[in-house]
């Protein structure tokens, strides 16, 4: 058992209008394309620059959700945020991890996210919900997306205190599907040091991600 491509869809919310978002979210998409023989299908979301509620970002990110699970076909989503760079492997590391999960725990499903920001020991790593608060790359089963469009509604009106919205309302539709999220380390996606979408003034890297950024 390994991943099909051809029924994995990438979602990304682009903010176009930061020009280092659109040049990263370009060179993942071309990433994708190259090692997968172009059989991965992409849906991008124009997004705008926000506050801190990041209610655009929300909006965003679900309209590509929908769009993307209209197939009934796809069995998961890769949610890619748009300031991301990915391995040149990742495809490659992607399919062994998810793999190596199947085999192990079929018939249940599960969660993949390729950047964390532990030093873990290497390889496959249960995550802890509690502290998860960072979906730069996740491979995320049809069912839990389903469950993050859901959550993304009216988000901020229901969970005021958590700022975070897109990344908080992912862990939640995880904990209501009852799926669990693994983190693969070394780390095949980094977090690329740029405007924040949302104003934020925290960045966060990935300590374990392999290759060097220019």
């Amino acid at each position: 058992m390994s991943l099909e491509w051809n029924r994995v869809r990438v979602v990304v919310a682009a903010v176009t209008s930061i020009p280092k978002r659109a040049e990263l979210t370009i060179a993942a998409l071309g990433e994708l394309a190259r090692q997968t023989d172009n059989a991965v299908v992409a849906v991008v979301s124009p997004q705008h620059r926000t506050g801190r509620d990041c209610e655009g970002a929300m909006r965003s990110i679900r309209a590509a959700l929908l769009a993307a699970l209209v197939d009934r076909e796809v069995d998961w989503i890769l949610y890619v945020e748009d300031d991301v760079r990915l391995a040149r492997d990742f495809a490659k590391r992607a399919d062994a991890s998810a793999a190596a999960m199947m085999q192990e725990l079929f018939p249940h499903e599960f969660g993949l996210t390729f950047f964390s920001l532990g030093r873990a020991e290497p390889g496959i790593n249960r995550v802890n919900l509690d502290d998860w608060t960072h979906s730069q790359c996740v491979l995320i089963p049809r069912d839990v997306a389903t469950e993050w469009t859901r959550e993304l509604v009216g988000w901020v009106e229901r969970h005021p205190e958590a700022p975070g919205g897109p990344d908080f309302a992912l862990r939640t539709a995880f904990r209501t599907t009852g799926v669990d999220l693994y983190a693969v380390t070394p780390n095949a996606a980094q977090h690329v040091r740029t405007d924040s979408a949302f104003r934020h003034t925290v960045f966060d890297d990935s300590p374990t991600f392999e290759e060097q950024l220019p």
